[in-house]
């Protein structure tokens, strides 16, 4: 299953995946792993379930700008500290779609080291737990 499939199937996932995907693109001045036509059609995917994505990080992206598929306008220090490790860490698994646990996981330690507020593991796909994600 490809990252668009899987964020199809729980949308919710969309909003880290489009954090993560801006900051690797735009801050980092790496190489993403959406194409051009996949991250304009996740911002197309978001704009239109905005009202039915759940995220904790979903106030950090302006609707509008999704219109023209970009997240420009989001500066580093807009970026949880939780979405730049992470896209760090994707970006070094050479973007494997089955590390997003291992993601969380590094994050949560980060998060953990440096004294922010760790948040437990979760299963995106599971409603009652879908909060913690990052």
């Amino acid at each position: 299953m490809n990252t668009l499939d899987e964020i199809k199937r729980n949308p919710n996932r969309s909003i880290p995946i489009l954090l993560m995907s801006s900051y690797l693109y735009y801050i980092e001045l790496e190489r993403t792993p959406l194409r051009d036509d996949e991250y304009d059609q996740l911002c197309g995917f978001v704009l239109e379930n905005w009202d039915l994505i759940s995220h904790r990080h979903k106030s950090i992206i302006n609707p509008s700008y999704l219109e023209a598929g970009s997240l420009y306008y989001l500066k580093k220090e807009d970026y949880p500290l939780m979405a730049q490790s992470a896209a760090i860490q994707w970006l070094k698994s050479g973007f494997k779609p089955d590390c997003v646990i291992l993601l969380m996981r590094i994050s949560i330690a980060l998060e953990k080291l440096i004294g922010a507020k760790a948040y437990a593991p979760c299963d995106c796909s599971d409603p009652s737990t879908e909060r913690n994600c990052i």
